[in-house]
């Protein structure tokens, strides 16, 4: 406990640019799952169950050596329809594809609004980007649920969404980070990534970017607190 106590210091005084030789932090690239909105991938799992699924659930959130169903949707390589056919050949049942989409949604929680409310103030600061490993209808549900907040959009609390489904690209693969950095004109050094995967950071980190990984359920604004 110590040891992550420190941490969490080292970190948030690396932010604190008043230094000298502290290149000043200009970009925040935040993750969206784990990060910004709650995983609750139990809450889809008894959803499927309730449907009659019996398959081992928690295979279809692996990537399978880039096989998986669920890698091959957050790449782009499928769409929702060909999803839910899959799913429904996985499953041997007559599923609609509005059960499924229901139940597959279920995989995400809230985003708790002090989150919200800090994206907006730091987008007063720095250029706020998101870039996340999802899919058609995890996006389209925290667009409608979760970023329509006290009359705000997505793309109120970020210059720019890059996700991976249109972008044809998964994390923690190198040429998505190069992607975005190239489109939004940005230089690693001058970059916060903030992950809840550690080989994601692990990328973000070997392109020269600061990188944080929160724990679980973890308040990360610590991180952006001004040094007494």
């Amino acid at each position: 406990m110590e040891k992550q106590l420190n941490h969490m210091k080292t970190m948030a005084s690396s932010l604190d640019h008043r230094g000298a030789t502290e290149i000043p932090l200009q970009n925040i690239i935040f993750d969206l799952g784990g990060v910004l909105v709650d995983l609750t991938p139990n809450r889809c799992f008894e959803a499927f169950r309730a449907l009659g699924v019996s398959n081992d659930l928690s295979q279809w959130v692996q990537r399978n050596g880039g096989k998986g169903i669920f890698y091959l949707l957050e790449k782009g390589e499928i769409d929702t329809a060909t999803f839910c056919a899959r799913l429904r050949e996985l499953t041997h049942l007559a599923l609609s594809d509005t059960a499924i989409q229901t139940a597959w949604n279920l995989f995400l929680g809230e985003i708790a609004t002090y989150k919200l409310d800090c994206l907006l103030e730091l987008k007063k600061k720095y250029r706020l980007f998101l870039l996340s490993n999802t899919n058609d209808m995890h996006w389209d549900w925290v667009c409608t649920h979760d970023f329509r907040y006290q009359g705000h959009e997505v793309d109120h609390f970020f210059e720019k969404c890059y996700l991976s489904q249109q972008m044809k690209e998964v994390k923690p693969n190198l040429t998505i980070f190069e992607q975005l950095m190239d489109d939004a004109a940005i230089l690693p050094q001058e970059t916060l990534f903030i992950d809840d995967t550690a080989a994601n950071c692990k990328a973000a980190d070997a392109l020269g970017m600061r990188t944080y990984q929160p724990k679980e359920g973890e308040d990360w604004r610590f991180l952006f607190e001004k040094k007494k």
